[in-house]
């Protein structure tokens, strides 16, 4: 056997299979509803946030290939308690980034 000729194909295949690990598809969405619904949940997360008015989403530049397109702009946090709610605002910011990819900047 000769590692010499097989170390090609081998790399090949290894650059092949990471292309495909390293893609995650996200789902796209509405600017507005994604706002809407970050803005749902953090209000049924804990009853300090139920007084959170909106969520504002503004378009980014990814930093990297696979990062999101959105950050948060802004909160109109109302009556809400802000150290709660910021604090659930980042856990679900963070996983919403991983899944959805805004679609739309009107």
């Amino acid at each position: 056997m000769n590692l010499a000729e097989m170390g090609p194909e081998i790399t090949r295949c290894n650059m092949e299979n990471n292309t495909e690990q390293s893609e995650k598809k996200r789902t796209w969405i509405a600017r507005a509803a994604l706002e809407s619904a970050l803005a749902e949940t953090v209000r049924e997360s804990d009853s300090r946030c139920e007084g959170l008015i909106e969520i504002i989403v503004e378009r980014v530049v990814p930093g990297s290939p696979d990062g999101a397109n959105w950050a948060v702009k802004g909160v109109k946090y109302g009556k809400a308690e802000r150290e709660p709610c910021s604090a659930a605002i980042s856990k679900f910011v963070e996983e919403s980034q991983s899944e959805f990819e805004v679609s739309d900047w009107t």
